[in-house]
């Protein structure tokens, strides 16, 4: 990501990021992420060769009935 964004994201994302935590990890879709934060917002995250995003929600994106096995692992390796 570009560095610039980045910043801006943070500056912006200050007060729902500090002092939370991942709660919950979700993947609804190939290369979309959610992470449901303890400050019960989600920050929605989509990775390509040419296209981002990254934001802040309240609501998030429907999921699988059965997760990805990859956001078994995520879960496991980041949850609180």
């Amino acid at each position: 990501m570009d560095a610039n964004f980045f910043r801006f994201v943070i500056e912006k994302g200050t007060f729902y990021l500090k002092g939370a935590r991942i709660e919950k990890i979700y993947s609804p879709g190939e290369r979309l992420w959610t992470f449901k934060l303890s400050s019960k917002i989600n920050l929605v995250f989509f990775y390509g060769a040419k296209e981002n995003f990254l934001f802040f929600s309240k609501n998030r994106p429907e999921n699988p009935l059965k997760p990805h096995p990859r956001v078994g692992w995520w879960r496991k390796k980041v949850q609180n």
